[in-house]
């Protein structure tokens, strides 16, 4: 039942949201079927043997885990690399039983992948459990020696072990609680080993008060009848509770991380207490055959589940599963389960490693089957001659065939096969973060500010087209806390204008209590607009609800139905059905722009006080740039020359929104010509055009726009190209026999930091975009600052 809860959990059915707690009956029915049989090995020996049960459970998980990865892998290398992709650093972390630990370290959301999820996402809980069977028998040694036992068989002669564990309980639940933010990823809390362990431990702590020697005597005709009745009572609630909470209750909100997991934990244990003992109403039901039948293959279908999914259900469908989808899905899972159990559990069970190694050795057919089977062929004419000689040929080939076949696609796959992005054209881990090249209007502030996740990223240069004059700030991963810390920072920098969207709610559940602190940070006198949300995900559909209600309750907040406009258009969508395809990203452009009566302003009005024109490495730094100047205009592209610079400067010239400060970065890929530099610079002091370099008549220096002499920076370059350091001179002289013309000496300041740049020693780090623009925005200010000092003297 609770391996079926996940199942339908992962196949996003709708009354099945809650699914994910079947992962926590199993923790808990783990821990009590482990404790239990120590506890039993230790009564008859006194002891545990370490490496023999350590074995037994290698061996009861790893050949499967093993033969799941080969199959996954060469179905993912012919069928959809995607998933390929997505699972190759995964490989090796689920094979070692550590990927919970991987994934919490590698700060990768369970909640919140650009694309289809990885198909070994779900060995996080065989790798928690795994942890178990290695920490917990040692641990049970010592606790058995350390507190004193009265040796009988009854829970009370146990007592200081129980009273240990329920402290050990209660101290992973409050960690859980403790570590879970509303709004943000709960990933940390979800997937650790000390915050899941409450559920584990509560299987111990029942394997100490009910174990198997009392399973019989509930139900034994001298048992009291009130206790027999109380078991029973106790049973049904307990499973009509679980079901309850599969089918109410979501996984991903605040009930679960305080105390809900808990709670789900201590009524599984009522459960098993009731289905332990022979002859309750409960045990009866539980051996009915189909649920005897998937209980036996639970593990088999919790491993196998997760790809078929992944491979037969589209993510981009904007519509549910059909019934007969649900049906052929299931049929799918579930004959997977019974070839693996049939095949690999079983003949691991009842035999050795070797024994199973050599039936691989033996015919894929029976000598005997394709000695009848020919005999019958070549006594006809014809086609079955050729039937007798293939099935003689079949005779001479070994079962390890298959697997040694399977096996070396899946290796040439994980090895050798080209990367698939999950989202556009670039693996989607490493997209641009952010959209930041936009430019403030008059007052210095950007008429529209929308703050988003990687939906809104996706669809940048649409919504940058459509709102010239606004900022888009979107960033992969991004929670509905995150953006709050967006606007806040906009928001101390004086920018944000009169409309505020938040494009959130992609990689989580929104709360009451974040929507609110958005509205009070926003303010009454902006409007405020929410985007609601399309994806696969069970959270979306009470996020989008909850935006409804919060949109109805306040006046000046809107909601734009990017869920409803989305409905039945699976083409927009890549194969993870929630970021966009490039073609169709102007479908949520014209969404908002129309939802939010936007008009274009017909020209710009407002001058910008600094303006950087640069090429490829301002245009990598362009976002750091723009939050140490948010009121400067940052324009770059790459390979731009002198001459392309000259003629950018021209359209601000012309517009009327230059400035008097300009900060360029000249293209450092080719080498510069001292005459294109000047005319560049000629550009900026002079008449405008860029073509002579002729000041106006006056000889005051006034360009097109009438603008006085203005301050010019130019930014040396540092890269490894020879002609470098002849670049930087040429800029060394333009600014020596220029009258307002300085120097940013990018080259100095970035000498002695290898930290700065990548391998190739030229694309910037991290730390060397924000020493860049540190340092470009820092001359610009001091600069400005000596300027308006001499002006008031």
């Amino acid at each position: 039942m609770c391996a079926l809860g996940v199942v339908f959990y992962h196949m996003g059915l709708a009354w099945c949201t809650g699914g994910l707690l079947g992962v926590t009956v199993l923790f808990v029915l783990s821990g009590y079927l482990a404790t239990a049989g120590l506890l039993s090995e230790l009564a008859r020996t006194g002891t545990i043997r370490l490496g023999s049960y350590w074995m037994r459970r290698v061996k009861r998980l790893l050949p499967t885990c093993v033969v799941f990865v080969a199959i996954t892998a060469a179905v993912c290398t012919v069928a959809n690399r995607q998933l390929l992709t997505k699972m190759r650093p995964d490989v090796v972390p689920a094979l070692l039983m550590a990927l919970n630990w991987t994934k919490i370290f590698s700060h990768e959301s369970y909640f919140a992948a650009a694309g289809a999820p990885s198909p070994l996402t779900h060995f996080w809980s065989l790798a928690l459990e795994f942890q178990f069977y290695l920490a917990w028998p040692p641990i049970l040694m010592l606790l058995m020696r350390a507190i004193p036992q009265g040796g009988g068989p009854r829970w009370h002669d146990r007592r200081g072990a129980v009273i240990a564990l329920a402290v050990l309980t209660l101290a992973s639940a409050a960690l859980m609680a403790a570590l879970y933010v509303p709004g943000a990823d709960p990933s940390r809390a979800y997937y650790g080993t000390d915050t899941r362990a409450q559920s584990l431990l509560l299987g111990c702590i029942l394997a100490f008060v009910w174990p198997f020697g009392e399973k019989s005597q509930a139900t034994a005709p001298a048992a009291a009848p009130w206790r027999r009745l109380a078991l029973e009572l106790a049973g049904l609630g307990s499973v009509a509770a679980l079901v309850v909470m599969m089918v109410t209750t979501e996984g991903y909100t605040s009930f679960s991380y305080y105390g809900g997991i808990l709670r789900c934990s201590v009524i599984a244990a009522v459960a098993v207490a009731a289905l332990v003992p022979a002859g309750t109403v409960v045990s009866r039901v539980m051996s009915w055959r189909p649920l005897a039948w998937v209980g036996s293959r639970s593990f088999a279908i919790y491993v196998w589940h997760y790809p078929v999914v992944e491979l037969m259900q589209p993510r981009n469908s904007t519509t549910a599963l059909a019934p007969w989808q649900v049906a052929l899905e299931l049929g799918v899972i579930l004959a997977a389960a019974e070839l693996s159990y049939r095949l690999v559990e079983e003949p691991l069970r009842k035999g050795s490693l070797r024994s199973y190694l050599a039936a691989l050795a033996q015919p894929i057919l029976p000598t005997a089957f394709v000695r009848a089977a020919s005999a019958r062929a070549e006594s006809g004419a014809g086609r079955r001659g050729h039937v007798a000689a293939a099935l003689g040929a079949m005779r001479r080939v070994p079962r390890a065939a298959v697997p040694v076949l399977v096996c070396a696609v899946a290796a040439w796959g994980l090895a050798f096969a080209p990367p698939v992005a999950a989202v556009g054209g670039e693996p989607d881990a490493h997209r641009v973060s952010a959209a930041t090249l936009r430019k403030p209007l008059a007052a210095g502030k950007y008429d529209v500010l929308l703050i988003g996740d990687s939906v809104t990223l996706g669809a940048r240069d649409a919504l940058n087209e459509a709102f010239p004059y606004g900022m888009v700030d979107a960033k992969v991963g991004r929670q509905a806390t995150d953006a709050l810390d967006v606007y806040r920072k906009y928001a101390d920098q004086g920018v944000v204008g009169d409309t505020v969207i938040f494009a959130v709610g992609t990689n989580g559940a929104l709360t009451q209590d974040t929507l609110q602190q958005i509205y009070d940070a926003v303010g009454k006198k902006r409007r405020l607009w929410f985007v609601n949300n399309r994806a696969p995900e069970d959270w979306v559909s009470a996020n989008n609800a909850l935006l409804k209600s919060f949109g109805d309750a306040h006046e000046n907040v809107g909601v734009i139905d990017w869920y409803g406009a989305s409905s039945r258009h699976d083409e927009w969508f890549w194969d993870d059905g929630t970021h966009l395809r490039p073609q169709y990203a102007q479908e949520m452009a014209n969404l908002v722009v129309k939802a939010t009566s936007y008009v274009k302003p017909t020209r710009e009005n407002t001058t910008y006080s600094t303006i950087v024109l640069g090429d490829a490495t301002t245009l990598a730094a362009a976002d750091e740039l723009s939050a140490a100047m948010p009121q400067a205009m940052i324009d770059a592209a790459a390979g731009r020359e002198a001459k392309a610079t000259a003629r950018a400067w021209v359209g601000y010239a012309k517009a009327g929104t230059a400035g008097d400060v300009v900060a360029i970065d000249p293209d450092d890929s080719a080498p510069l010509d001292a005459k294109a530099v000047a005319r560049m610079i000629a550009a900026v002091e002079g008449s405008g055009d860029g073509s002579k370099g002729e000041k106006d008549a006056s000889g005051s220096g006034a360009d097109a726009s009438g603008q006085a002499d203005r301050v010019i920076y130019l930014v040396t370059c540092r890269s490894t190209a020879t002609y470098c350091e002849a670049n930087n001179q040429v800029l060394r002289k333009a600014a020596k026999a220029g009258k307002s013309v300085r120097l940013i000496d990018w080259y100095a300041a970035s000498a002695g930091h290898d930290e700065y740049f990548k391998s190739d020693g030229v694309t910037l780090t991290k730390s060397g975009r924000k020493a860049y623009a540190k340092l470009v925005s820092a001359a610009v200010e001091k600069g400005s600052a000596a300027d308006g000092s001499a002006k008031s003297a």
